[in-house]
């Protein structure tokens, strides 16, 4: 388990350092959902999905999507890591 946990440990501050580069979102701070982060097995591979909070949320979300579409595929290159990023808790504007 302990293993397990410092996993999540370096796969949050990849992530926390790879949401600082979204240039479009400089109002947006975003936060992992480190409670819900985990990870499965694909083909032999693991992969990580891991919740993204906006705080506040952006109006248009297809640019947040593209943006961390591009984050998961340069941390696959230089880490090596499989990440899927989603947008975790509620959308205050979809309630």
């Amino acid at each position: 388990m302990k293993k397990q946990n410092s996993e999540i440990e370096l796969i949050i501050g990849i992530v926390r350092e790879s949401l600082l580069s979204v240039p479009d979102f400089e109002e947006t701070v975003f936060e992992v959902d480190s409670e819900h982060i985990h990870s499965t097995e694909l083909r032999g591979k693991r992969w990580w999905k891991v919740p993204i909070v906006p705080n506040p949320w952006p109006r248009r979300k297809t640019l947040l999507y593209e943006a961390l579409s591009e984050i998961e595929e340069r941390i696959e290159e230089e880490k090596g890591l499989d990440i899927s990023m989603y947008l975790g808790g509620a959308d205050p504007l979809a309630a």
